[in-house]
């Protein structure tokens, strides 16, 4: 999912779509899909990465 999220961010995609994206691909295509709380800390520490690049 991180690195998902990260790619989303490089290739230009807005944050909140990026994370409405990892949301539905976990929610469709992750078995068993991650809690909200913990796709939650990877987005911020994925986020906070992209923004110090």
């Amino acid at each position: 999912m991180a690195s998902i999220f990260g790619k989303l961010l490089r290739a230009g995609t807005e944050p909140k779509n990026a994370y409405n994206l990892i949301q539905l691909i976990n929610d469709n295509y992750v078995s068993p899909p991650l809690e909200t709380k913990e796709l939650d800390t990877v987005v911020t520490s994925i986020l906070k990465r992209f923004i110090n690049e």
